[in-house]
C-alpha cells in the first residue's frame, strides 16, 4: 500500500504540487494522467526518493519512507523510466535485466522475471525482448 499525505513540492518560488493526498491499496492499478509539466514525474520521483517533498509524508506498507535506506527502498519497487530513461543503444531485454545483473542475480532468475515484467505491462516478450526502445 501506498500512502500520501499532504504532499507539496516547491522548486524555488513555483509550486509544482501543493498538498496531494491519496492512498493505493495492495493490487491496484493506478494512472497518473496529466498535461506535460503538471507534477506527474515529481510526484513518482518523491515516492521513490529521488525528490524529497517541500512537505508531507509518503508511506509504502505503513512504513515513512525516509525511515528506509533510499537503494533498498527502490529495489522493491517497480518503476518504469521512458524516453530518456532508456539506454538507446541496448535491446529492451537488456534495459530490463541490467540491475539485476549488476546484482549478480542468476540468469534463469533474471530472464524469468524479464519475461513476467513483459507479461506485466501487456508486451509479447517474443515480439519486444531483442528491439530497441
Amino acid at each position: 500500500m501506498i500512502k500520501v499525505e499532504n504532499i507539496t513540492k516547491r522548486f524555488k518560488n513555483r509550486t509544482v504540487l501543493k498538498s496531494i493526498s491519496f492512498q493505493i491499496e495492495k493490487g491496484e492499478f493506478v494512472s497518473i494522467i496529466g498535461p506535460s509539466g503538471c507534477g506527474k514525474t515529481t510526484l513518482l520521483k518523491m515516492i521513490n526518493r529521488l525528490i524529497k517533498p517541500t512537505s508531507g509524508k509518503i508511506y509504502i506498507n505503513g512504513e515513512n519512507i525516509y525511515d528506509k535506506d533510499p537503494i533498498t527502498l527502490r529495489r522493491n519497487m517497480g518503476y518504469v523510466i521512458q524516453q530518456n530513461g532508456l539506454f538507446p543503444h541496448m535491446t529492451i531485454k537488456d534495459n530490463i535485466e541490467i540491475i539485476p545483473k549488476l546484482e549478480k542475480k542468476k540468469s534463469e532468475e533474471i530472464y524469468k522475471r524479464t519475461i513476467e515484467l513483459m507479461n506485466m505491462v501487456d508486451l509479447n516478450p517474443d515480439e519486444y525482448l531483442n528491439r530497441y526502445p
